[in-house]
């Protein structure tokens, strides 16, 4: 009885009751309809249903065909618990299947997600550096346009103009599309003063929108140096300076202004600060060297322009240097020598034929000295010091007409000395 007690708490349906209890189904129906407590029935939802442990007492009680209806009790509620417990291991194992279904599909909805979104990210990280290049070529192509309007005839060296162009392009970048910018894009002026101005009247109102602009103070800097208000324009870098002390074309820019205004020390100071921030600057180590020579530091800037010169083999600038200090030392035949390899580099540099001139004129070759002078006013007719030259030349060879003649020349050309 062991099985059967096991299954005590199956219910049995009206057929199987009527099966063991050898009637109809009908008589069944009537034993719960009388309600004599003989066979208590149970009401789940719509259909009745017998306990099975009440069952077997009810045949028990009968004594009738106990032997063999506990027998198919027995078997009916065996295959009704092997039924119920297939059932629900198969219900399980349907719950657990749905759960990992379900899982794996929230791990590939999740996935492709991740894989969406990544894709999306890269497709506006392309687009914001298409946006930003094409920004960049604008804000490029924008500067170079306002140079080449406001200064058709500007005699700038390489660095000064790519200065300029870098302070422009930053501060067209920098200011962007905002709606506080109200910038008039200048028009294009015969006087070299009235474009400086405009673009001058740029940088104030660059400034003015942001206080800690540096390439707004850096190229009021260069507009007010090429404008020779010197003491302006050092305070224009000073400031920039104050604003990002590691940037070495700053200092280099001080330094030239300090230059210019004969504060040879503190332009040396300058160039040497420069020099530091970068060790192999052509312009700051020329800067430094001219800034020995003003100073009269002859040695000192010989042997600086030699150093430059080996880390810039054909420039034309440095050569030149080199031969004024090699001239100031009265080593003239190699000041001359040095004149010579200045015009092989540019046979058109109407200053390497005075200082040539100059040279001669030291060693006393004064006819050559003559010519050298000629071929740099026949290169630029109003350079008054080379006027000036050829009349000291003319009076010691003794043509003092000539000589008077070019003095005059000089002197209406602003030679004041």
């Amino acid at each position: 009885m062991d099985d059967l007690n096991s299954g005590r708490e199956e219910l049995l349906d009206i057929p199987a009751v009527a099966k063991l209890l050898h009637v109809s189904p009908r008589t069944v129906y009537r034993m719960i309809a009388k309600g004599d407590g003989e066979l208590r029935a149970i009401k789940i939802g719509r259909r009745w249903k017998f306990r099975a442990d009440e069952v077997e007492s009810y045949l028990l009680q009968r004594n009738a065909h106990s032997a063999d209806d506990l027998q198919k009790l027995e078997q009916i509620t065996k295959s009704n618990g092997v039924r119920s417990r297939s059932k629900s291991a198969d219900e399980k194992r349907n719950a657990e299947t749905s759960l990992d279904e379900q899982e794996s599909e929230r791990e590939r909805r999740q996935a492709q997600l991740d894989l969406d979104i990544k894709k999306q990210t890269l497709e506006l990280q392309e687009k914001h550096l298409e946006i930003e290049q094409k920004r960049i070529d604008y804000a490029l192509q924008t500067a170079n346009k306002m140079i080449t309007m406001l200064y058709p005839g500007m005699n700038l060296d390489g660095q000064q103009k790519d200065l300029l162009l870098q302070a422009l392009t930053q501060n067209l970048l920098q200011l962007g599309n905002s709606a506080e910018l109200q910038l008039t894009f200048p028009v294009a002026r015969n006087s070299y003063l009235q474009q400086s101005e405009d673009i001058l009247t740029i940088y104030e109102k660059i400034i003015s929108l942001n206080a800690n602009n540096v390439p707004g103070y850096l190229g009021k800097g260069i507009i007010l140096s090429s404008l020779r208000r010197y003491e302006e324009a050092l305070a224009a870098y000073e400031q920039a300076i104050r604003l990002d002390p590691n940037n070495a074309d700053t200092h280099i820019s001080k330094a030239d202004v300090l230059h210019s205004l004969r504060r040879y020390e503190e332009a040396l100071a300058a160039y040497e600060q420069a020099i530091r921030l970068d060790p192999n600057n052509i312009h700051a180590h020329k800067g430094k060297a001219d800034a020995l020579h003003s100073l009269q530091r002859y040695e000192k800037a010989l042997s600086a322009y030699e150093q430059v010169l080996r880390l810039d083999p054909n420039n034309i600038y440095l050569y030149k240097g080199k031969a004024d200090a090699l001239h100031s030392l009265q080593r003239y035949e190699e000041a001359l020598t040095t004149y010579k390899q200045v015009l092989c580099l540019d046979s058109n540099y109407a200053y390497a034929y005075k200082s040539k001139g100059d040279t001669l004129n030291s060693l006393q070759h004064y006819e050559e000295a003559l010519a050298a002078y000629e071929q740099a006013i026949r290169l630029d007719s109003n350079y008054a010091y080379a006027h000036k030259s050829k009349g000291d030349t003319l009076d010691t060879m003794g043509r003092h007409n000539e000589a008077l003649a070019a003095y005059e020349q000089a002197h209406q050309l602003g030679y004041s000395g």
